[in-house]
């Protein structure tokens, strides 16, 4: 088993045949071939229940498709034999018959061609059948999928369910529908890699004012935890930096990596033989030696064999390596012991004498001197032709001289893990962007049809390590978001990685993003799927800590902003504000995130938000957190939202909405409550002195308010003494308030006063009115009562009670008289009961 660059899991293309097929694989024909499968599957079982229940299932009228085939069967067996009508059906059928041995009889022959027409036909319409049954499914599916996404929140962009006929043996799902998993992790709190991950990024935030994750800053954590292919891939976006953004730009990106990799490979095997005394070490010097001494190890006891063997192998790894004054000093040295065409140097000289470097400098090499190697591969090829197997000189020949000038050669000879065929694969069409593209999307293709069961050994595991091989060959293949999206999904650590990596590249200015034929990379696609990450991320983790899920949430990306901005100058979108207002209300964790309010009512700088943002961007972030909490109806958690915010006014206003809405209330455990958390917000804040409550109300020219706010509390205990039955004692307070008339001449002023009161008690006058008079009918009651009882009795004050009844009367009458001059929200229920009221006591 051959040891791999990347650390992943190498295959010999002896064990396997080739890694991938040379050509691109033809995934149609692929998917007609397991239609067909289907298809024949489901004819041969139409008579069973469990085959029309499926079809009907997914909205498919089954009795109806398997009848027009029966139907076409028949009509098919009835039709003349005539060889021009069964040849006109097509050549797919004709070609069908070819292949079967001329039966001598031509009675025979023609029922033979017919009846194989007739095979052909029906094939054609099982397969237009099972298309009709994909899209029917598929929709079904779409529909399904879309009410699963919708319960991820806004966060989720996508709606395009992943299909169902890809020919792939992997048990990964595509990128939209991994998102679904992410709600799913369970976070393990005693993993060493989220442990480094959460004390980097508390670690950040103390010492780097810009609190921005890069590549460089996570690569010493990759190292601290051993992880040679975690820092494999951020050396790869570090390479991938440096290039354009262009199509092209990353393929020599990838390949210059995958160079880079594989000259450390070859030292590192170089090193652990000597170490174990299986090699020597070459008297060459530098790099060159180092290829040596690989050689020799490859060879083994037939080191000393054919030096031309020994050469072109050389200097295929030092070309794989990226080498190319390597290459060309093989060359110079072999040439003093064997014959080394005088085209081949000339081109080396040519392509080592520039400024440029690597695949620039052979594309630089002049077309007449280029044409001249070309010359020697046309010649090794068709040496190759001829060779017998075991003709490694001819092979690694071929190779170079393929290598060199750009030229396809037969993959599979000197491939000996994924990251050659994907070097070689690269190689071929790095010279115009057009050719990167074609080369790109096949590659892509076919790793994908593979799957990861294809690459991993490891499939079914979920450790730290478990992954990488797959998501390396899908960042080496421009799949960037594929392979985040394949680690996320893996595991736990797979995820926390997965967001860091994410969070670097954006900083780097590296997009998270797949290149396809139809859809190129955009920062819309990768602030979304960042955004998918991290939420994901931040919510496996908002039960045990909030104030961890907030260090991430701040640094989810967007488009559109919302004006706040951190203490390090970054902005906060409104994707990143929308997932915290979510965590703040789905937690209930107001101080934790949100900080404390002292005892004059100003906030205490004690939350986690106040680590990245100011004062007024923190009381900012938790206004717009109340505002949804209103939206959703969670009044209780708006109004200790609104204190934390310093927003005293709105808090008024709903506070007296709510003590309005209560006056009447049958529910007495929230009546009690509401009333509970006013009288303490009013001793607390409205009677202490000049609070900063009364500043901002103050400030705010809103202190009628508070007026208001006490008013509102002292009906409460009005209606609580209306329900005890202290009918004097809820007369006299309700007649403190002054909002009701005293006499005639008080009637205008009091209608005037009532159009000056807020809506929130406007609305409620009614009920007012009506206790009042009720209050007022039940003194007279008791009144009269008292009356009837001191007439018996000579010189017990008749006088005194005939007093107050006459003025028990007179404000009745004033009561009835100013409710029919003001609106009032009722109906004529409310005015008869008033009326009744009054007539009595008259």
């Amino acid at each position: 088993m051959e040891a791999s660059a990347l650390g992943m899991n190498a295959m010999p293309l002896a064990n396997q045949g080739a890694l991938f097929p040379a050509n691109n694989i033809n995934t149609n024909q692929q998917t007609s071939v397991d239609s067909m499968n289907i298809m024949s599957s489901v004819s041969n079982n139409q008579k069973g229940s469990k085959g029309h229940q499926f079809l009907s299932g997914a909205g498919i009228d089954s009795q109806s498709l398997f009848r027009r085939a029966r139907d076409l069967q028949s009509k098919a067996s009835k039709s003349p034999r005539n060889i021009k009508n069964l040849y006109s059906l097509g050549n797919a059928a004709a070609n069908t018959s070819t292949n079967k041995p001329l039966n001598p009889n031509l009675h025979q022959s023609l029922a033979q061609t017919r009846a194989d027409i007739i095979e052909n036909i029906i094939m054609k319409q099982r397969i237009k059948t099972q298309e009709i049954v994909q899209e029917k499914i598929h929709a079904r599916l779409q529909e399904n999928f879309e009410q699963t996404l919708a319960s991820l929140g806004h966060v989720v962009q996508s709606r395009t369910v992943p299909s169902s006929s890809k020919p792939s043996t992997s048990s990964f799902m595509d990128d939209d529908a991994l998102v679904s998993q992410f709600p799913n992790v369970d976070i393990d709190w005693n993993s060493q890699v989220l442990l480094l991950h959460l004390n980097y990024m508390t670690t950040l935030y103390n010492n780097n004012s810009n609190n921005q994750i890069s590549l460089e800053s996570l690569l010493p954590l990759s190292q601290q935890l051993q992880h040679t292919q975690y820092q494999n891939a951020i050396a790869f976006f570090q390479t991938l930096a440096k290039y354009p953004s262009t199509i092209r730009g990353r393929c020599v990106a990838s390949l210059e990596f995958l160079s880079e990799q594989y000259s450390i490979y070859i030292m590192n095997q170089v090193k652990n033989s000597l170490s174990t005394n299986d090699v020597s070490i070459s008297n060459r010097g530098g790099m060159l030696g180092f290829i040596d001494s690989f050689v020799s190890m490859e060879l083994g006891s037939n080191s000393t064999g054919q030096k031309e063997e020994i050469v072109w192998r050389l200097a295929y790894h030092a070309l794989r390596c990226g080498d190319l004054e390597c290459v060309k000093k093989i060359f110079l040295d072999a040439s003093k012991e064997i014959q080394v065409d005088q085209k081949l140097l000339q081109f080396l000289e040519e392509a080592t004498s520039g400024n440029s470097s690597g695949i620039d400098a052979l594309l630089n090499v002049r077309n007449d001197v280029a044409v001249g190697v070309k010359e020697l591969f046309s010649s090794a090829q068709m040496r190759m032709r001829g060779s017998v197997p075991g003709d490694n000189t001819t092979v690694y020949e071929l190779a170079v001289l393929g290598l060199l000038t750009f030229t396809p050669f037969q993959q599979g000879t000197v491939e000996k893990t994924s990251e050659d065929y994907v070097f070689m694969a690269l190689w071929n069409g790095v010279k115009t962007d057009k050719e990167c593209e074609e080369n790109v999307i096949a590659l892509t293709d076919n790793i994908k049809h593979y799957g990861p069961s294809h690459f991993e050994d490891d499939l079914e595991q979920s450790s730290a390590q478990s992954g990488w091989v797959y998501a390396t060959l899908l960042f080496l293949c421009q799949q960037i978001k594929s392979g985040l999206g394949y680690l996320a999904g893996k595991s736990s650590d797979g995820l926390c990685v997965a967001v860091h990596m994410g969070l670097a590249l954006q900083e780097n200015g590296i997009a998270i993003s797949d290149f396809t034929k139809e859809t190129k990379s955009t920062a819309a696609i990768s602030s979304n799927y960042l955004a998918m990450l991290i939420t994901a991320f931040a919510r496996s983790m908002q039960t045990a800590s909030p104030e961890t899920s907030l260090d991430y949430l701040i640094h989810i990306p967007g488009a559109a902003q919302t004006g706040i901005v951190s203490k390090s100058g970054k902005p906060l979108s409104k994707t990143a504000l929308n997932q915290i207002s979510r965590l703040i209300l789905d937690t209930k964790a107001f101080s934790v995130i949100g900080g404390s309010v002292a005892q004059d009512g100003s906030r205490l700088a004690t939350g986690a938000l106040d680590k990245f943002f100011g004062g007024t961007q923190v009381s900012e972030i938790i206004g717009v957190v109340a505002e949804q909490s209103m939206r959703e109806g969670k009044i209780a958690d708006a109004a200790e939202l609104l204190s934390l915010a310093g927003r005293y006014s709105d808090l008024l206003s709903v506070l007296n909405r709510q003590l309005s809405s209560m006056l009447v209330n049958d529910n007495e455990k929230e009546r009690f409550f509401w009333k509970s958390a006013a009288e303490q917000f009013m001793q607390t804040y409205l009677t202490n002195g000049q609070t900063h409550v009364l500043k901002v109300l103050e400030k705010e020219r809103n202190l009628s308010l508070g007026n208001t706010f006490q008013m509102l509390l002292n009906l409460m205990s009005f209606f609580d003494r209306c329900k005890d039955k202290k009918w004097k004692s809820a007369w006299e307070l309700v007649d403190t308030l002054g909002i009701l008339p005293t006499s005639d001449g008080d009637i205008s002023s009091k209608v005037d006063s009532f159009n000056n009161l807020s809506t929130s008690i406007q609305h409620v006058f009614h009920h007012i009115i009506l206790q009042s008079m009720q209050a007022l009918y039940e003194q007279h009651i008791e009144l009269k009562s008292s009356l009837g009882m001191i007439h018996q009795e000579p010189n017990s004050g008749v006088g005194a009670i005939e007093q107050r009844l006459l003025e028990v009367r007179n404000r009745a009458r004033l009561l009835a008289t100013f409710s029919g001059l003001i609106p009032l929200h009722c109906g004529v229920d409310f005015k008869a009961e008033i009326g009744r009221m009054e007539a009595y006591m008259v």
